[in-house]
């Protein structure tokens, strides 16, 4: 089976898993294929918006129902869910509509959220409008990033895989210096967190 096959029969489930988890490498790859006419963009989009949004819910709840036990015994989490705290008091609205684009504090920050005092429907509707606005940028970006190859080399055809090829290690070499870093840093002393409703 080809590489190709593979994206055409898997695509969507693998995009599906991965704007779950987290998801931006998945993303814009599923922009890319879609722009090489191995995926649709409008699937892409949709499939990434019910995973993310699912994913996100769950690990708001997860958050509400553990709560900062949850984040204290990670780490890596600790000082960022410290930051995530400080936005929410500054601005939980913006926080939560924008917190998909934040390298490095999304994975912590619907815990965080759930830990706090924001209602749980401002966090229902707010959080399908940010699903939404991330999965339009990030699949519209990789499929442009995709126009702007094809229009750059003359034989894009013959390239494309090394190209999506080096876009997901490029993309799981990020994730792992972000997990080996966040795994490295000093420990916060103030865990507590902030909130209130808005």
């Amino acid at each position: 089976m080809s590489v190709a096959s593979l994206i055409e029969n898997y695509g969507y489930l693998a995009l599906l898993v991965g704007s779950f988890l987290e998801g931006e490498t998945p993303l814009v790859l599923a922009g890319f294929a879609a722009q090489r006419g191995h995926l649709e963009l409008r699937w892409v989009i949709a499939v990434a918006f019910i995973g993310s949004f699912a994913g996100d819910q769950l690990f708001f709840y997860l958050g509400r129902r553990y709560g900062p036990a949850l984040i204290n015994r990670r780490a890596s989490w600790r000082n960022r869910a410290d930051k995530v705290y400080r936005m929410i008091e500054r601005n939980q609205i913006f926080l939560i509509l924008t917190f998909r684009f934040y390298y490095g504090l999304r994975s912590v920050t619907p815990f965080a959220i759930g830990a706090s005092n924001v209602p749980r429907v401002r966090f229902l509707l707010l959080n399908a409008i940010g699903a939404l606005l991330w999965t339009i940028a990030l699949g519209w970006a990789g499929y442009l990033f995709g126009r702007v190859f094809e229009m750059w080399l003359d034989d894009f055809k013959r390239y494309e895989l090394y190209v999506l090829g080096g876009l997901a290690l490029a993309g799981v070499i990020i994730w792992l210096t972000n997990l080996y870093l966040g795994a490295h840093k000093p420990k916060s002393k103030d865990h507590s967190p902030g909130g209130g409703d808005v």
